[in-house]
């Protein structure tokens, strides 16, 4: 699983089968429509990244998790929804999620207390929520 980060966030997701790559630094280059490439030290590892899922449903849960991310989806959310999901440990799903909670150790997202009764805010669609006094706060 690739994630690209914009501003140490994360912003997209890309993955393929195991065997490919086993760096934890690089780039994603954006080449054309559609088109990106998997850039270390300059060099290009992997040429056209998004064509290498396996089959359609693993192309389109990770342009939906892109999109949502590139939309401003907390990650928290985004695992949240993840994990909801059925299967096991080896799962695809399962998978993104593992390479994504890695990912938040770069800049984790915490809700903090309400400031009108001190409770604790959850994620919620994206929005802070209080569920003691209703408060919503910021939405990403």
């Amino acid at each position: 699983v690739l994630i690209g980060l914009l501003d140490g966030e994360p912003y997209e997701v890309f993955a393929y089968p195991n065997g490919r790559v086993f760096h934890t630094k690089g780039s994603i280059i954006k080449r054309g429509s559609g088109v990106y490439d998997l850039e270390v030290n300059g060099t290009v590892l992997q040429s056209n990244i998004a064509a290498l899922c396996v089959n359609d449903e693993q192309a389109a849960l990770t342009r939906m998790i892109s999109a949502a991310l590139r939309h401003g989806a907390d990650v928290k959310f985004v695992l949240e929804q993840l994990d909801k999901s059925g299967g096991t440990i080896v799962d695809f799903s399962k998978a993104v999620a593992r390479a994504l909670r890695k990912g938040l150790n770069i800049k984790a997202r915490t809700p903090s207390d309400c400031p009108q009764c001190g409770g604790k805010l959850t994620y919620e669609s994206g929005c802070l929520v209080c569920k003691q006094c209703g408060y919503t706060g910021k939405c990403k």
